[in-house]
């Protein structure tokens, strides 16, 4: 990316070009990890499929819904209210199989044949891709239903597509509604990832209670070059050990394992937390 005198960046404009929305409709709820999400190329999980071509103009279009804001007496504050719902809408070209039991909820038998009584009330996993010109993309994933769906008007000559509006599910556990990635190109080309000292030393492995171990994560490219980089830190027990931004307090005695994430790639390093 090359960013000008100005701090801008042609490069990094956003500007899609193809992409495809991929449904789970039957098994098993079957989500993409934190990693694989993040790994190039993309690899669908089994049991989704794609729900075919999309009109030019029924592209992802995102959409929420919040609570009002709260106002407060004193000039500029307010309280942001809670946003109530997600929702992704396309308009699908084609009317396959995948389609139609989308929308109606079933599936058609051996005669094509589908008996029509109310529409799709379940709730499905979901994946929404999204390719850039520059190469960079967008991965989502979680849990859905269907809002609405309107029948585009019969016009000849033209494409009768399903105008289709998903609810994303707001999941507990994840604490959201969706998983979701920006891929650079730039830094896909991770070959490996090691935690080391915050000054590029060997890490060490130990910490007292109360005491903070400053860690880094660098990434080795394809091309052998390194570099530090924002890796997304964990904690095997937060009962033992914290650890942001790379900063791992000691909580209390114990092992633990500290683990960086970053393009798709692991390292871990297990970390003894002795009394203070």
């Amino acid at each position: 990316m090359s960013i000008d005198a100005n701090g801008n960046d042609l490069d990094a404009v956003s500007v899609p070009v193809t992409g495809f929305v991929a449904v789970q409709l039957s098994g098993t709820a079957v989500y993409v990890t934190p990693e694989d999400g993040a790994k190039t190329p993309f690899v669908i999980p089994t049991g989704y499929k794609k729900i075919g071509l999309l009109t030019d103009k029924g592209a992802p279009q995102d959409d929420s819904k919040s609570d009002d804001d709260i106002e407060l007496w004193q000039t500029g504050y307010k309280i942001r209210g809670d946003v109530k719902s997600r929702t992704l809408e396309v308009v699908t070209a084609e009317l396959n199989d995948t389609v139609r039991t989308l929308t109606e909820g079933v599936a058609p038998d051996a005669n094509g044949m589908i008996v029509i009584d109310q529409g799709n009330q379940a709730q499905f996993p979901l994946i929404e891709y999204v390719k850039y010109k520059n190469g960079m993309t967008r991965r989502r994933n979680g849990l859905a239903r269907i809002s609405s769906v309107a029948v585009d008007q019969q016009t000849r000559g033209d494409v009768a597509g399903n105008d289709i509006v998903f609810e994303w599910v707001r999941q507990d556990d994840w604490d959201g509604f969706y998983r979701e990635w920006i891929i650079d190109p730039s830094v896909t080309d991770v070959a490996s990832l090691a935690i080391k000292a915050a000054d590029g030393t060997a890490a060490p492995t130990t910490v007292k209670v109360g005491s903070a171990l400053a860690l880094e994560a660098v990434a080795t490219m394809a091309d052998a070059s390194t570099a530090a980089v924002s890796a997304t830190w964990a904690s095997s027990d937060a009962t033992k050990a914290t650890v942001s931004g790379g900063t791992v307090t000691g909580v209390a005695a114990g092992s633990v394992t500290i683990t960086a994430s970053y393009a798709g790639v692991s390292a871990s390093l297990t970390v003894t937390v002795s009394a203070a």
